[in-house]
Formats: structure tokens, sequence, C-alpha cells
């Protein structure tokens, strides 16, 4: 079963090396990686230069932005089951392996999700994650509890929910997951940390700005799928289910002491830097 990772980039060299050797290391005999590069003026190239032989296409030219580099890649992508995974964040090892047999056992025509962490800009690791259950009460009040580093989809069912919005900046993930929610498609858990997600000062998402383009779609989001407003009973409802089902999970007591244990490594990313 060929898995299809898509890869976009800009400026992201510092951490890009990390991202792709995740890739090529988890030794899934079938993947297929692109790179979709937005023409980026640091070591980007070169770094891509160097995985040339693992990588199945890639290009550096300036893009419409991230969402249209991720659409294209998945217009390119030829595999049963694809994802993505930005140019900073890391797969975890195993991964892919643990989707296929995921995808065998279940088909392919689902989403499958798992655990992370949440890693600095060194990679020492500041939370944990685990994957909950599927929740339909949930995802149709507030949205399905999805971390987008490490999931991957079916790429029927990716066209069946009406492809990524090239629109979105911020949260082109969450619009697929509740697009998904939408036509039926089946969230498949996966035990695992299945990747992490890096947070640094230079991510996208930490000036000044982003609070505001954040909300705007957070809104656009609740109510183009009909999401429960805030203290509305189905609200209400959906947030005690959540909370009962994080207190029964196990992994939660570790993501509680990752928490407690490196609150100082966290103080760096408590407020967005300016512009």
């Amino acid at each position: 079963m060929r898995i299809s990772v898509v890869v976009p980039s800009f400026n992201q060299a510092r951490f890009l090396s990390a991202t792709l050797s995740s890739i090529v290391n988890n030794g899934y005999p079938d993947t297929e990686l692109i790179v979709l590069d937005g023409g980026s003026t640091d070591d980007s190239v070169d770094v891509i230069r160097a995985f040339a032989g693992h990588i199945t296409f890639w290009t550096s030219q300036p893009d419409g932005g991230q969402s249209c580099a991720i659409r294209d890649g998945f217009e390119r992508a030829t595999g049963e089951v694809i994802g993505w995974l930005n140019s900073d964040d890391v797969l975890s090892p195993g991964a892919l392996e643990r989707v296929a047999t995921a995808a065998r056992q279940h088909s392919p025509h689902r989403i499958f999700v798992g655990g992370y962490e949440v890693i600095d800009e060194d990679g020492i690791v500041q939370e944990r994650y685990d994957a909950p259950p599927f929740s339909s009460l949930i995802s149709r009040a507030l949205g399905p509890v999805v971390c987008q580093p490490g999931t991957f989809f079916g790429r029927d069912a990716y066209c069946r929910a009406g492809k990524l919005d090239t629109s979105l900046k911020y949260g082109m993930d969450r619009d697929l997951w509740l697009r998904l929610v939408g036509a039926n498609v089946r969230f498949v858990r996966i035990p695992n940390v299945q990747a992490q997600y890096r947070m640094h000062t230079e991510q996208k998402g930490r000036t000044h700005s982003w609070l505001a383009h954040a909300v705007a779609e957070e809104e656009r989001a609740r109510t183009r799928y009909g999401l429960a407003k805030r203290d509305e009973l189905r609200w209400w409802a959906a947030r005690c289910d959540f909370v009962l089902q994080r207190a029964l999970r196990l992994g939660y007591a570790q993501t509680l002491s990752f928490r407690i244990l490196n609150h100082r490594r966290l103080a760096p990313y408590a407020a967005p830097t300016r512009d």
C-alpha cells in the first residue's frame, strides 16, 4: 500500500533535514515523498537536494502559500493513503507502518489519527498527548480532536470531503477534519505517538496578527459546519463528554506531568512575538 507524504516548506532549512530524515528513516517500503518549497531564500534547496534520492517529486518556486502547496502536492500524490508533514515537525519511528497496518485492517478509506508530542526547537519533549477515541458528539458540536502531524487519510475520502480549502491560512486542517466528519468518513485511532509537533519562535502563528486570523477562521468554521455556540446546551454536553473522556484516559496523567515538569521550558511561547 502506497502512502504519500507531502512536505510544504518555506525558509525552514534549520528544521527541514530532521523532517525529511524522519520520513526516510521510517523505512516504509512504499513511501511517496513530495516536497513543495515556496521559493526559500535560505539553504532549504541544498537540504532538499541532499535527500533527492528519496524524493519522488520536489520543486522550489513561489506559490500561493502553505494550503496551496499542500493541495498541489495531493494532486500529484498517487498513494491510497495521503497526509502532510510541515517542515518543522517530525514523524515518529514506525508511524507509516502503523498507518498501513490500520488501513489494511479497516480499509484505506478512513482517517487515521494517533497521539503526538510537543517539542521545542532543540527537539526536547515538552508535552505528550494520546489520541482520544472518536466521539460523534464532540466532533459535530466542537470539532474533532485531531493533531495534524502524523494524521493520514484515504485519498478517496479526501476527494469525497471536498479537498483542502486553500482560502484558509491557519485552520485548513481543522476545516478538512470537519468535512471528513460531514462526509461520514470513519476515524481510526492509532494508540501510539505518531509525530512530534515543534514549537519555536519562528513558526507561523507566532506573530501579533495570528490571533485575529485564527479567530476569524474559527468563526467561519462554526458558521459553515453548524458548530455549537459557547454555553449552548449542545456545547456543554460536548464539553462534559470531552472532559470525562480526558479524565478516563491514563495517558492524560502523563501529559499533566510534562506540563508541570516542563512549565519553564514553555515560557518563551506564552505570548506571540511581534512582526
